[in-house]
């Protein structure tokens, strides 16, 4: 072989050499690429928040509750706004033989609203009514509020200073002589009423309550087993047997004699009932406070105590709690959708798969430069997509760490380009 071909040899045998090594070089790099890297990771910022401990039922509304019945077939007109309060021996409504005009109806509401404002008036003024120079004085004062209550823009006080201002302008009318008196308008105001009610025969009866509390015109037919007084016979059966009524609202429709017209609630209390799973109130203790929302009706959350927790049965238990709160149609609503917040834990708020284990302890990863660590941290409370866990501004999670969520091949040091 001659020398040329030697040279061209063994060029080929270097160049194939560094060929290898460089492969071989690239490879490594891609493995440690893969081993160290694990593809992206995901974070989440470690923020203070909270979280709630709960559940969410279905259950009933017990509540103590008196059904009113109409004395007489006739035309019902409410005298109380739905869910409105009324007083003992308060009228909650009338019963008419006729049916007059809504015009009709509308005017003489008018009159009895107009014929209690003066009464009152009467009595607010009776003090300063003869005293002119007193009268001057106040006009002089409500000049000056309106002038403040202009500066802040408050609306609602200067309409309020207009109706005190009309009330003081009445009472000097009738110390000049200049206008008609109360007594002279309260006199006028009663014979249209009663003109009115003697052309379209009005007769009506009076319904009143003997019991105080808030009016609802709405009847679904479980008042009397959801009434208050049946709470100590609640049971899984009895919760079980209760079947949904059939809801009437005769706020303003022709009655039958003894057909139900509405309900006075008790506002002072009341309770609710649901069959629950037994693990789901193992923690909880009759006193203990609660928080209720009702999913169905408002965000208000409002409090409660554990009245009662019956034995389990079956893995089940019913659990009664007792409440004072007030959400919309209350007053009105016989079974509910409510979640139940047992407690709430405060910490740091991160999601529940960021909570792993290393070494036999649990906490997270988070990622400090370009390196990853492991940080102790106390589950407080978690559930499916949350968790709250403890800080520690020394040596475990601080706030604003960004909290490894996901990737692959996780541990202590890895570094990640």
């Amino acid at each position: 072989m001659d020398k040329p071909e030697k040279r061209r040899k063994k060029h080929l045998t270097g160049k194939t050499v560094l060929l290898c090594l460089f492969l071989i070089f690239f490879v490594y790099i891609g493995i440690n690429f893969m081993v160290n890297s694990g593809g992206s990771l995901t974070t989440y910022m470690a923020r203070e928040g909270e979280l709630d401990e709960s559940f969410t039922v279905d259950g009933f509304i017990f509540k103590n509750q008196k059904v009113l019945y109409a004395p007489e077939d006739g035309y019902i007109e409410c005298a109380v706004e739905e869910s409105g309060r009324v007083g003992k021996n308060g009228i909650i409504a009338y019963i008419y033989e006729n049916d007059a005009p809504i015009n009709v109806k509308n005017r003489i509401r008018e009159i009895e609203d107009k014929l209690k404002e003066l009464s009152e008036n009467d009595r607010s003024i009776s003090a300063s009514e003869n005293d002119s120079i007193r009268l001057e004085q106040d006009v002089s004062e409500k000049i000056t509020e309106i002038a403040a209550l202009v500066r802040d823009n408050d609306m609602e006080g200067l309409l309020e200073i207009k109706d005190e201002l009309n009330e003081i302008v009445e009472a000097r009318r009738r110390i000049s002589g200049d206008g008609k008196s109360n007594q002279e308008i309260e006199e006028e105001l009663k014979a249209e009423k009663a003109e009115l009610e003697k052309k379209y025969d009005m007769t009506r009866l009076t319904i009143s309550t003997d019991t105080a509390g808030s009016f609802t015109a709405r009847i679904d037919g479980l008042e009397e087993v959801l009434d208050g007084s049946k709470v100590e016979e609640i049971t899984q059966s009895y919760l079980s047997n209760i079947k949904a009524g059939d809801e009437s609202d005769n706020s303003e429709s022709k009655v039958k004699k003894g057909s139900p017209i509405g309900k006075v609630v008790d506002t002072y209390s009341w309770y609710f009932a649901a069959t629950v799973e037994k693990d789901m109130v193992n923690s909880l203790n009759p006193g203990d406070s609660v928080r209720l929302k009702f999913l169905d009706s408002s965000d208000n959350i409002i409090d409660g105590s554990v009245y009662q927790i019956s034995d389990e049965n079956e893995g089940k238990a019913v659990l009664i709690i007792k409440s004072a709160g007030y959400v919309d149609n209350l007053y009105s609503m016989s079974m509910a959708r409510v979640e139940v917040i047992k407690k709430t834990h405060e910490g740091m708020r991160i999601p529940a798969k960021a909570i792993r284990v290393n070494d036999g302890k649990k906490g997270v990863y988070i990622l400090s430069g370009n390196k990853v660590k492991f940080r102790e941290a106390k589950v407080y409370y978690m559930n499916e997509e949350w968790a709250v866990v403890s800080r520690d501004d020394e040596k475990g999670l601080k706030l604003y760490d960004s909290v490894v969520v996901g990737g692959s091949n996780i541990y202590e040091g890895k570094v990640v380009r």
